[in-house]
């Protein structure tokens, strides 16, 4: 959307990124949603353009990228945007590994109402297509050690009210396997694959 929104035509081959840093935090009305910091990323983004001759040749703008997060693990994370597409859909795959859970402990608890008191992924790898309306797509969540706090937290709105911080979408994924201390290949009940779907 923003591509297509430039009121002038422009194309960019490509743009490297070398050590630079994104810092994602949720948009949540009365909290504070915790947040996750990617550096360095180092990577490309590929055939920025909003010019409709070019785009009929190829439509699909692409970032491909490496980072850590919180200085640790390994990220790498590819998405795909179809960019004359007003439904603005795109395609995201990506893999984490060997990330410590503590790392984003604030940003679970208050997206879904889990502490985590420990745990580690060992990898993490996931895929999905998405547009403005939903998120459809498969997860592989290999972890151990995994120690959950699961006391319920009041939220609050701006105005001092409470209100229902469970309705928060969440993937059934977590909701069957993430309670459990391991979840490993070879293990007698490892999920393999879980399904992402989120409104």
């Amino acid at each position: 959307r923003m591509i297509r929104s430039v009121p002038n035509g422009f194309a960019i081959d490509s743009l490297e990124l070398i050590d630079a840093s994104f810092v994602f935090m949720p948009k949540m009305k009365g909290e504070n949603p915790g947040n996750v910091k990617l550096a360095p990323i180092n990577g490309y983004f590929t055939n920025i353009t909003n010019i409709p001759k070019l785009l009929d040749v190829n439509p699909i703008a692409k970032l491909d990228v490496h980072s850590k997060i919180w200085d640790e693990g390994d990220v790498n994370i590819t998405i795909e945007i179809v960019v004359p597409d007003i439904n603005d859909p795109m395609i995201v795959e990506g893999e984490v590994r060997n990330l410590s859970m503590e790392k984003i402990e604030n940003m679970i608890k208050n997206l879904f109402g889990i502490g985590v008191e420990s745990g580690y992924i060992d990898y993490l790898k996931f895929e999905y297509e998405a547009n403005d309306v939903e998120s459809v797509g498969n997860v592989i969540f290999d972890y151990h050690d995994l120690v959950l706090d699961l006391k319920k937290k009041e939220s609050k709105n701006d105005d001092g009210k409470s209100y229902n911080s469970k309705s928060k979408k969440f993937v059934n994924f977590f909701a069957k396997s993430v309670v459990r201390i391991n979840n490993e290949p070879g293990d007698s009940k490892y999920v393999a694959t879980g399904h992402i779907f989120m409104e």
